[in-house]
């Protein structure tokens, strides 16, 4: 299976006023419109290795937001899974992918949980590996066959600005 992992773009700054519900807060509209920058090149990047067949989304807003930009960039329509709300284990994560049963899975999500993801699917779980994802960045994971704990070839993790230096 070939993952990518997402981070979502740049949401609002926390603000118990207006979203008393952290789960219900936007991307900003620039970071809407950087994430709109980035998408149709990390699309094609992503469809360069074969069509994504599933694209999943954890169900806080400014996820969700993203994954809709992702989709209107030529992503499948996604498809909410609350096992990528914050606070989700790897372990957790890894068995919901694998019930996708697809050859090719694209995520969105939030830190710190897509840094220790990619960190233990990499390297096991007593990875001490510390990778941080910037808000709109990406990366792709190759597994030999499904999902699972340290299996796992990174073959890349690119921050937003190198994603829309790929437009050209």
């Amino acid at each position: 299976m070939r993952l990518y992992l997402v981070r979502h773009g740049i949401a609002a700054d926390a603000d118990a006023k207006r979203w008393p519900d952290d789960r219900q807060r936007p991307l900003t509209a620039a970071g809407a419109r950087r994430f709109k920058r980035t998408a149709g090149a990390l699309v094609e990047l992503m469809q360069s290795a074969g069509d994504v067949e599933r694209l999943i989304v954890s169900p806080l807003v400014r996820a969700r937001e993203t994954a809709a930009i992702l989709h209107r960039a030529g992503l499948p329509d996604p498809i909410e899974e609350s096992v990528l709300a914050p606070g989700r284990t790897a372990a957790r994560v890894l068995a919901v992918l694998r019930a996708h049963d697809v050859q090719s899975l694209a995520l969105v999500g939030h830190e710190p949980d897509l840094g220790r993801l990619l960190a233990v699917c990499i390297a096991g779980p007593d990875a001490r590996l510390s990778l941080h994802f910037r808000k709109g960045a990406a990366a792709c994971l190759w597994f030999a066959g499904a999902p699972r704990v340290g299996e796992a070839t990174l073959e890349w993790l690119l921050p937003p600005k190198a994603l829309r230096a790929l437009r050209g």
